[in-house]
């Protein structure tokens, strides 16, 4: 029983450092200590920022999914088809908390080059990128 708790809470410890690294992620797209427009700090932010920007995301949503045996532990007691249907809603919704964050990569890409080659940010340059991950949001909205 002391080893099964122990691997539940190294679950729990799994989501918490996913959520830690996705808030590390997204610091390194979102943090200007001058400027507070989020496209223009995308825009300034170095290659290195936005590719580890990227990487926190991929290992963040894998921390998540470890965690979510938390959430199954939880409802243990449950009909199982109540607990399998909640464990995957709630992998479902992490997964696109993964995704969504993902995508800012390309909006940090497009504003980096918009800012390297001198296009008005707020025009054309980043309106693709920025639609796509609207359009994900609406799709897990709905989850």
């Amino acid at each position: 029983m002391k080893a099964k708790l122990f691997w539940i809470r190294i679950l729990g410890i799994s989501g918490i450092l996913g959520g830690l690294i996705l808030f590390a992620g997204d610091m390194l797209l979102y943090y200007d200590p001058v400027n507070m427009s989020l496209k223009q700090n995308m825009g300034n932010a170095s290659d290195l920022r936005i590719t580890a920007s990227g990487v926190c995301a991929l290992f963040a949503t894998w921390f998540y999914m470890l965690g979510l045996g938390q959430v199954y532990y939880a409802f243990k007691h449950t009909k199982y088809v109540l607990r399998l249907s909640v464990t995957m809603l709630f992998g479902s919704i992490l997964i696109a908390f993964g995704i969504v964050h993902g995508a800012f990569i390309a909006i940090a890409t497009t504003a980096k080059l918009a800012t390297e080659h001198s296009i008005n940010i707020k025009d054309a340059a980043v309106l693709l990128s920025e639609n796509i991950n609207e359009t994900i949001r609406h799709l897990f909205t709905l989850l």
